[in-house]
């Protein structure tokens, strides 16, 4: 068994979250995959879906089978989270502690099924102890929703998933935007549209399905993340346009564009305002405002000064703020407190 030893506190942690990238977190927790019965394993092999939907139900079974053995549990799926916070609600658990990484919740609506599913959510995270997020305004749009004392989230930056951040000055001729969830694609579309750069834009098919491309987008669908990188490597810069959303999104694409020195321009959203200080590490528009985006990306088009500054900038955020181990460290000393505090 891993034990994570801080400060004289030995923290015994289980987790369903693989972060691989960390040498600290392999070190310092135990992963539920790895303590898969041999009947899981076989069971695994035989399934004719991917054994990944079904995840959450081999990870939940390790973990009710040996919760007596560790001090926390950190779920990252958060169907996981959902069904190990029912078990802990119904038997009143109080140990191990639970800690959730990544919480999104979804936008609120009117709907009678919403406030049904709003109702069932404050159940199941009753018993949650720690609850990450993303961007510090979830704390209290996600306290309201839940119903819990704001003393039970954390603001924890999230990490680049360049492993080895490095500034790539060199580049093509062709702006790079990218990715699903709360993107305004179309905003930027308006923005570049008879403007004389070339821009690409990555997304999956769902999201891609009613976007109007001019004859200066190239549109990619469901690629894959090597060809994705390469086009973030070879990109002039990076556009992250985005809709004002009660959850934080985008920071995935900043961070990684941030940790290969290329600047990025952003609509300021939740998801943004804790990442980019406007003008130092980059740029922001306000949301849906096609005029101020294309004035942004016309400016770092012209500017070599402050194409500079952005780049170097940025890539010095990353390097100061948001590597894995950052990631892994604020995790790890937020769990220990809960074991120095609550025994």
């Amino acid at each position: 068994m891993v034990v994570f030893v801080d400060g004289g506190i030995r923290v015994r942690i289980l987790t369903d979250t693989d972060i691989y990238q960390s040498p600290t977190w392999s070190q310092e927790t135990e992963l539920t995959e790895n303590l898969y019965p041999g009947w899981v394993r076989r069971l695994k092999i035989g399934l004719s879906c991917p054994p990944e939907k079904l995840k959450h139900l081999f990870d939940i079974w390790v973990i009710a089978a040996k919760l007596s053995r560790y001090d926390a549990i950190i779920t990252g799926n958060i169907k996981t989270a959902q069904i190990l916070g029912f078990i802990r609600a119904i038997l009143r658990l109080k140990s191990p502690k639970h800690v959730v990484l990544e919480l999104m919740l979804d936008e609120q609506r009117a709907s009678l099924m919403w406030r049904f599913k709003r109702a069932i959510q404050r159940i199941l995270f009753s018993s949650a102890d720690l609850i990450f997020v993303s961007s510090k305004s979830e704390i209290a749009t996600y306290a309201e929703r839940l119903r819990l004392p704001r003393e039970r989230f954390r603001f924890l930056p999230f990490h680049t998933d360049i492993i080895n951040p490095e500034r790539i000055a060199t580049h093509g001729s062709y702006i790079f935007s990218a990715g699903k969830t709360g993107r305004d694609f179309n905003t930027l579309l308006r923005a570049i549209k008879d403007l004389n750069v070339k821009a690409v834009i990555v997304s999956d098919q769902y999201h891609a399905q009613e976007l109007d491309v001019s004859p200066n987008v190239s549109l990619m669908v469901d690629i894959s993340y090597d060809d994705y990188l390469r086009l973030l490597r070879e990109c002039h810069f990076v556009v992250v346009p985005l809709h004002s959303l009660v959850k934080s999104t985008g920071q995935v694409v900043i961070l990684e564009a941030m940790g290969l020195g290329k600047p990025v321009i952003a609509t300021e959203t939740v998801g943004t305002v804790d990442y980019i200080q406007h003008g130092v590490n980059g740029l922001m528009v306000p949301v849906g405002d096609a005029e101020a985006l294309r004035a942004a990306i016309e400016g770092l088009l012209e500017d070599k000064q402050l194409y500079d500054r952005l780049a170097v900038n940025g890539l010095d955020t990353v390097l100061k703020h948001h590597t894995f181990d950052m990631y892994v460290r604020g995790i790890l000393r937020e769990t220990k407190m809960l074991k120095a505090h609550g025994g």
